[in-house]
C-alpha cells in the first residue's frame, strides 16, 4: 500500500492536526469496528466528516479528469445558477450627459443531485495500520468508486437518474421536460455542433485547418474561455501523427503538455469515448452541482477467501450544459460522433416488469385482469388504448374487465425509477 499517497499535498502539520480530529478519529474507529463485526452490521452509514471531504475533492482528479474542468458548485439542496444572458454594448456619450440604461436578460437553471457509487473491498488486515495509512487506503477507494462514473456522466450523462452529459445535449431533437421556464432558450443543436469531417483526401495543413474550424464551433460567451477537448488515446495519437509530418518540434511539444494542437486547450484522455470522436469546448459553461455530503456504507458483504469486508462509496451530484453551443463532438475520420453511452445497470434499485394473469390469449365473452408486480412498494399504472403508460395513466387498483379486443400496457414505478413496459392484448370472442 502506497503510503500519504492521498494527502501528499497536505503540509505536514495540517496533515498531523486533520488526523488528531475529533470528528476524523470517530470516523476511523467506526470503520475498523464495522471491520471487525463484519456479519453482525448490514447498511450501516457512516457520513464522511467535513474535514475530509475537502480532501475528498482535492484528489478525486485522480481519477475524474473533468472535473475540474466544469463548474463545480457545492450545495446542501437543489443548485441555482443565474445566468446573464448576451451583454449589451455600452454606450459612449458626452462627460456630462446622462447615462443610458443597458438591458440585461437573465435566466437561470436549477438541478439536483443524485447518487453515484460503487462497492469496494477493505482489506480486514490494515485495521492494525497506524490511522495515516489507514485512511489513506479508504479515501483512495472512495474516490475510486466515484471518479469514472463522474466523468462518463459528463460526457453522455442522461439526464434521467444523472448529470445531462456535454454529448447528450448536443443530440437532443425537441426541450427536455427537466428544462425550466426561466432556463436560457433551448436550441437544436444537433446539425451545427455534431460535426465530421473527412481526413483521407487532405493535406495536414487542410486537416487543421478543418479541425480548427470544427472545434471553433463551440462559442467562448459565458465562459471563462478555458477549453478542454476529451478524446480516446488511438483520437490523440491520430491527431499527433499529423502534426509530426506538419511540424515536428510542434508536435512534442503539444504531444508532452496534452494541449490541442493550433486550436489550444488542455487534452482530456479518456478510454470510454468512441475512436476518433472529440467532445469539449467551454466547461465553466457546464454546471456540476456537488450535494454536501458523501457516505461510506457497510454492505454486510465480506469476501471471506481474501479477508475482505465490502463497502460502498457514494456522494451525489447533478449537473448539465448551461448553454449547449459551448461545447462541440466532432469525428475526424467521417463518421457520427457517438452522443449516447451504455452505463452500468443500476441493479440494486431496479423496479421488475409488471405480469399480468390470466395470460394474454384468446377468451369468450371476457377476461378478468389482474396486473401485478414483484417489487415490493411499486406503484402499477396502465392504459388499455395501447398506448406508452406513464405516471399519468390510470393507477392499477382492482381487477380489470376486459369486454373486447384490447391491448394492456403497465409500468411499475418506484422512487422515480419506472420499470419497463409490460404488452398483453386479450383477444374476446
Amino acid at each position: 500500500m502506497k503510503k500519504y499517497d492521498f494527502f501528499r499535498n497536505m503540509p505536514v502539520e495540517d496533515r498531523d492536526e486533520l488526523l488528531v480530529s475529533r470528528d476524523v478519529k470517530a470516523f476511523i474507529l467506526r470503520i475498523k469496528l464495522l471491520i471487525k463485526q463484519q456479519r453482525q452490521i448490514v447498511g450501516e452509514e457512516l457520513s464522511i466528516p467535513d474535514v475530509l471531504l475537502g480532501v475528498l475533492r482535492d484528489n478525486l482528479h485522480k481519477y475524474s479528469k473533468l472535473i475540474d474542468k466544469v463548474n463545480l458548485k457545492k450545495t446542501s439542496g437543489k443548485a441555482r445558477q443565474t445566468i446573464v444572458g448576451t451583454v449589451p454594448e455600452a454606450v459612449w456619450t458626452e462627460a456630462i450627459g446622462f447615462m443610458n440604461e443597458l438591458e440585461f436578460n437573465f435566466s437561470k437553471i436549477e438541478v439536483d443531485g443524485y447518487k453515484v457509487g460503487g462497492y469496494f473491498p477493505v482489506s480486514n488486515s490494515i485495521i492494525e495500520d497506524v490511522d495515516l495509512n489507514f485512511l489513506n487506503e479508504v479515501m483512495d477507494l472512495i474516490n475510486q468508486s466515484l471518479g469514472i462514473g463522474v466523468d462518463k456522466a459528463i460526457l453522455f450523462g442522461t439526464g434521467n437518474k444523472m448529470p445531462m452529459g456535454i454529448a447528450s445535449r448536443l443530440a437532443q431533437s425537441s426541450q427536455p421536460f427537466f428544462w425550466g421556464d426561466v432556463a436560457p432558450a433551448w436550441t437544436d443543436l444537433r446539425a451545427t455542433n455534431i460535426l465530421k469531417f473527412d481526413p483521407t483526401v487532405m493535406t495536414n495543413e487542410a486537416f487543421f485547418a478543418n479541425l480548427v474550424a470544427y472545434l471553433g464551433v463551440a462559442k467562448s460567451e459565458y465562459s471563462n474561455g478555458e477549453k478542454f477537448w476529451a478524446m480516446n488515446e488511438k483520437t490523440w495519437n491520430a491527431i499527433i501523427a499529423k502534426t509530426l509530418a506538419f511540424n515536428a518540434t510542434g508536435a512534442f511539444i503539444a504531444a508532452s503538455s496534452k494541449v490541442m494542437p493550433i486550436v489550444g486547450g488542455e487534452v482530456v484522455i479518456l478510454d470510454f469515448i468512441s475512436d476518433y470522436d472529440i467532445i469539449g469546448g467551454y466547461g465553466s459553461v457546464y454546471l456540476l452541482a456537488e450535494r454536501a455530503g458523501a457516505k461510506l456504507t457497510a454492505s454486510g458483504q465480506i469476501q471471506l477467501l481474501s479477508d475482505n469486508t465490502v463497502f460502498l462509496g457514494s456522494a451525489r451530484y447533478d449537473g448539465r450544459p448551461v448553454f449547449g453551443e459551448a461545447f462541440v463532438a466532432v469525428n475526424i475520420a467521417n463518421t457520427a460522433p457517438t452522443t449516447t453511452k451504455t452505463f452500468a445497470t443500476d441493479e440494486a434499485n431496479a423496479v421488475e416488469e409488471p405480469y399480468a394473469l390470466p395470460v394474454a390469449g384468446e377468451y369468450v365473452g371476457e377476461a378478468i385482469v389482474n396486473l401485478y408486480n414483484l417489487t415490493p412498494g411499486a406503484t402499477i399504472y396502465y392504459t388499455r388504448n395501447g398506448s406508452t403508460p406513464t405516471t399519468s395513466s390510470d393507477k392499477f387498483t382492482g381487477p380489470i374487465t376486459v369486454s373486447e379486443t384490447e391491448t394492456i400496457k403497465a409500468i411499475a414505478f418506484k422512487n422515480k425509477v419506472s420499470s419497463t413496459v409490460f404488452s398483453a392484448t386479450y383477444t374476446i370472442l
